[in-house]
């Protein structure tokens, strides 16, 4: 993301986040508030680069008011590493969605 932000690339070969395919993605202007805004050729889509592009290198939605801070993989990779841990509660009898009966 550091990158992308300090010196940004006229284009970029990725998959878009929106329409799911590998295009070009121009680049259309910095933001001071918001990541840098890159268009898909194909479906015209916003976007801008994963917070964690560094490692990862996609993109992800850009949308009128805020910007998604990961891509999909990067999302699915956060959650399956907090959903893990909280996995071993429900193998020991406690469910934290159970409603609970007052006897």
């Amino acid at each position: 993301f550091e990158i992308l932000q300090s010196s940004h690339s006229s284009s970029l070969q990725k998959i878009c986040p929106w329409c799911q395919k590998e295009a070009q993605h121009t680049y259309v202007k910095p933001h001071m508030m918001r990541k840098n805004e890159y268009k898909c050729s194909l479906c015209i889509g916003s976007c801008c680069p994963c917070t964690n592009y560094a490692k990862c290198g996609a993109l992800c939605k850009r949308f009128a008011l805020y910007d998604d801070m990961l891509c999909a993989p990067c999302q699915a990779a956060l959650f399956s590493s907090v959903a893990k841990p909280m996995s071993g509660l429900l193998h020991l009898g406690h469910d934290p969605h159970a409603r609970r009966t007052e006897e």
